[in-house]
């Protein structure tokens, strides 16, 4: 009776904080970090790959936190050498193929933090999708060396 529990725990616990929520079919997620937030900063930056197994693109329309009042999807766009982030209704997940969320260009912005979270803490996330799905999980917080 003892081995069946015990094969659950270790299956749940082999998915890690990547586990999906029902219904984010053909989705994953890799490599999942937010920078440590800057002394007298209340927002941060989500960093991830977001993987699409499946053969239809897909969009990532939304994200959502419980330690933020806003999460945003944001792109960064260059214009007369300035470097500008842009709040977007959506990103595009290709087909078979990969979004790369990263610093310098598209990410995730979580704005106004009721805490400021520390290295080595998780960060609740949830990514929404235009099909309705979602994908939960628990971002890891790293310092990160400045951009240059």
């Amino acid at each position: 009776m003892k081995k069946p529990i015990i094969a659950a725990i270790a299956l749940f616990f082999s998915f890690g904080p990547l586990a999906t929520s029902a219904g984010a079919r053909g989705i994953a997620v890799e490599k999942p970090y937010a920078r440590l937030v800057p002394p007298g900063s209340d927002t941060t930056g989500i960093f991830m790959t977001v993987r699409n197994t499946g053969s239809t693109d897909r969009r990532l329309t939304g994200v959502e936190s419980p330690i933020a009042n806003s999460a945003e999807l944001h792109f960064t766009v260059s214009e007369q050498d300035v470097v500008m982030m842009r709040r977007t209704d959506y990103l595009t997940v290709p087909a078979k193929s990969r979004l790369k969320l990263k610093p310098g260009g598209n990410h995730i912005m979580l704005i106004g933090l009721g805490r400021s979270p520390e290295e080595g803490d998780g960060i609740p996330l949830t990514l929404l999708f235009d099909d309705g799905s979602a994908y939960s999980l628990s971002v890891p917080v790293k310092r990160i060396a400045p951009l240059r």
